[in-house]
């Protein structure tokens, strides 16, 4: 293998772990509305599982970039 070449799989594995980083962002900058959107899927309390959900993505994104467990990251993705 040459220095050029690169795993195409690893390559997305660690854009979809990248993508974690503005999506916790966006919800924590929205809190309130994120809030209400699980309180309306019935998710109660919904700020507990706002932050809940965020602290997955954080999980499952450093999972993936990291390719540390990235099979059980893949899944807390998913």
């Amino acid at each position: 293998m040459d220095s050029t070449s690169f795993d195409p799989l690893a390559v997305l594995r660690v854009m979809c772990g990248l993508w974690f980083i503005p999506h916790c962002i966006g919800k924590l900058r929205n809190l309130g509305p994120a809030s209400q959107t699980f309180a309306k899927a019935g998710l109660h309390p919904a700020r507990l599982f706002v932050i809940l959900t965020i602290v997955a993505e954080v999980l499952a994104g450093l999972a993936l970039v990291l390719n540390v467990q990235a099979r059980l990251g893949a899944a807390l993705a998913v």
